[in-house]
């Protein structure tokens, strides 16, 4: 994939507004500022505007032979977490719709809202490798070196600072044991090859430490 693409450049409103239009999204300029400010909301400490980058720069590493559409991967990286609050259980619907609200392109608009709410539960409901490829873009965070993993777990702490301590590490050490005992944790072979090893790695460390306190 050639690194000049506008999908993979900065995040900046214009790049954006570009990559919109691509798309044939309904009001680009408007749109774009939407996600810019949705995701720099201040209660965002870990589902912000380096979470979206770091997901493009994901999908700028997939390899030519993983055939997938690059337009609708950058649409749901931008507009899967377009809305986000800790405490709300319609957070991938609200998204969904969202996203839906803004794609003219009728069989784009299906795919989309069918991959954001994939999110929810982080098991595709599309069998098709460009859902599997975006959700494994989304669980990518697991897969870093032990320091940005230890970063995004305060993140996520702070995300979730209304819950007291005691609480929070009971319903992280529940969110580990569900992706430990998964069949798979990343379902294409792009991202199981990709993530896997060292997603497992900090998995069973950070549950080591949860059983430990």
């Amino acid at each position: 994939m050639e690194e000049s693409n506008p999908y993979y450049e900065s995040i900046e409103h214009d790049t954006i507004v570009f990559c919109l239009q691509q798309s044939q999204v309904v009001q680009p300029k408007e749109i774009a500022a939407f996600l810019l400010d949705s995701y720099s909301q201040p209660h965002r400490k870990y589902h912000n505007l380096t979470h979206i980058q770091s997901l493009l720069q994901h999908l700028s590493g997939i390899p030519a032979d993983v055939s997938v559409d690059i337009q609708l991967l950058y649409l749901c990286i931008w507009f899967h977490d377009v809305y986000y609050d800790a405490q709300s259980q319609d957070n991938e619907e609200r998204s969904a719709v969202e996203f839906a609200s803004c794609i003219s392109n009728p069989v784009l608009r299906e795919s989309g809202r069918k991959m954001i709410l994939s999110t929810k539960k982080h098991l595709p409901l599309l069998d098709t490798l460009d859902c599997k490829v975006f959700l494994d873009l989304d669980l990518s965070i697991l897969a870093s070196t032990p320091q940005v993993y230890q970063s995004y777990v305060q993140a996520i702490r702070e995300e979730y600072s209304m819950f007291s301590q005691e609480d929070f590490w009971r319903g992280r050490l529940r969110v580990i044991k569900g992706f430990l005992q998964r069949p798979r944790l990343y379902f294409s072979k792009w991202g199981q090859e990709s993530f896997a090893e060292q997603a497992y790695h900090n998995l069973n460390n950070e549950m080591q430490q949860l059983l430990g306190k």
